[in-house]
């Protein structure tokens, strides 16, 4: 049986390799957080603006327009 073990793959192998691979989901998963967080603001800091340029451009009526 020894002989047998000899030729045969660590069998904690595989859960260390899932264990790893899981760990670097996790560490995948905090950094799209993370930049999913930094679009939301950057998203946010566009509205702010779009909404000023509204402000002080308002779209034209429909009434003006010569269509």
């Amino acid at each position: 049986m020894a002989s047998l073990h000899g030729a045969q793959e660590d069998p904690y192998a595989p859960i260390e390799r899932l264990q790893d691979a899981n760990r670097r989901l996790q560490e995948a998963t905090v950094r799209l957080k993370q930049s999913n967080a930094r679009m939301e603001c950057h998203l946010a800091e566009l509205r702010l603006c779009v909404a000023r340029l509204r402000e002080k451009y308002p779209e034209p009526s429909d009434k003006l327009s010569p269509h």
